[in-house]
């Protein structure tokens, strides 16, 4: 089946994006809980280095990272199950 060479290709690459997604949220929560998170705010005395709660940050970096591994993958699942549709319908075809 040459003629849907892109949606096999796109598949991979969907599997792949959402096996990243939660490689790089993985990296990034190591590196708020060991270094926490500060914001560079501009006061009279000049630029004061203000600590961002952990917390509400990893809590939503996780939510994150869910939702995008499940809509990567979901695209990369519905690709495949329409292949295989399509191909389960030529093997019977006259």
């Amino acid at each position: 089946m040459e003629d849907y060479r892109f949606l096999r290709v796109a598949r991979v690459i969907f599997k792949i994006l959402a096996w990243l997604v939660v490689g790089f949220s993985l990296i990034v929560i190591v590196v708020l809980i060991t270094q926490g998170g500060n914001i560079p705010t501009m006061t009279a005395q000049g630029v004061v280095n203000t600590p961002v709660p952990k917390t509400p940050m990893i809590i939503s970096l996780v939510l994150q990272a869910g939702i995008a591994f499940l809509v990567f993958y979901s695209l990369s699942e519905i690709i495949g199950l329409l292949l295989e549709v399509k191909d389960s319908t030529d093997k019977g075809a006259v």
